[in-house]
C-alpha cells in the first residue's frame, strides 16, 4: 500500500534527530600489523588478505559498488581527510577520500580499486549483502527539485536522501510503503502532522 505524503513547510522531528546520531559500520579500514600484538589499531580492524584469482562474485560487486560511489559523488556524501594512507599489501600511497552512505556504511576511495580489483581482497559478508542488495536512487534531479520546496539544513536533507527516501521525493510528494521501521514510521508520522497543519493554514488564508 502506498501513501501519498505532501511536504510542505519546515520539518521538526525529534525521531529525525535520534535517527541521524546512528553511525555508520566501516568497511575497508584495516589492521597496520597482520599480528595484533603489533597493530597499531591493536585488533581493532582485519589484516587485507591477497588472493592470487577473484572471488566468486567479484565481478558484479565491483560494477554495482561503483555505481555506488558515484551516487556519492553526485550528492557529495565524501570525507576528505589530511594526509595519505599507505596500502598495506604494497608501498602505494593511497588517497583521503572517503565514501559515505550515511548511517549505512562508510569505506574509503581506494577499497575498490586498489584492494578488490588489484589484489582481489575480499569483503565482510555484511558488506557484501549491503552493495549487493541496495537499490540505488534513480531521478536524482526530480529529488532534489522536492526537497528545495522545503526548508531544511543540510544534515536534515542528507538524511532523508541517505536513508532511501531520495527516490521516491519528487515534486514535493514522498511516497512511503509498509516496510518501513518503527523510527522511519515516526518520521513519516511527523510530515503527516506537518501536512495537515500546512492545510489547515491554507483553508484560514482563504
Amino acid at each position: 500500500m502506498i501513501q501519498l505524503v505532501y511536504i510542505g513547510m519546515s520539518l521538526m522531528s525529534s525521531s529525525l534527530s535520534h535517527s541521524m546520531k546512528l553511525e555508520p559500520r566501516v568497511e575497508g579500514y584495516w589492521a597496520t600489523h597482520p599480528d595484533p600484538i603489533q597493530d597499531e589499531y591493536k585488533g581493532k580492524y582485519p589484516f587485507p588478505i591477497a588472493n592470487a584469482e577473484p572471488w566468486l562474485g567479484q565481478k558484479e560487486f565491483i560494477t554495482k559498488l561503483k555505481k555506488i560511489e558515484d551516487y556519492c559523488k553526485s550528492r557529495d556524501w565524501m570525507r576528505l581527510y589530511w594526509g595519505n594512507s599507505q596500502s598495506r599489501l604494497d608501498a602505494t600511497m593511497l588517497g583521503s577520500i572517503e565514501f559515505t552512505w550515511q548511517s549505512a556504511w562508510r569505506w574509503p576511495c581506494d577499497l575498490r580499486s586498489h584492494y578488490i580489483e588489484r589484489f582481489n581482497v575480499k569483503v565482510s559478508d555484511a558488506f557484501y549483502e549491503w552493495v549487493t542488495n541496495l537499490q540505488i536512487p534513480r531521478e536524482e534531479q526530480a529529488e532534489d527539485d522536492a526537497l528545495t520546496l522545503i526548508e531544511m539544513t543540510t544534515e536534515e536533507k542528507n538524511h532523508i536522501t541517505g536513508r532511501g527516501y531520495g527516490p521516491l521525493v519528487r515534486w514535493g510528494v514522498a511516497f512511503k510503503d509498509e516496510s518501513t521501521n518503527q523510527q522511519d514510521l515516526e518520521f513519516w508520522n511527523n510530515l503527516e502532522k506537518v501536512r495537515q497543519f500546512s492545510e489547515q493554514t491554507s483553508s484560514k488564508q482563504k
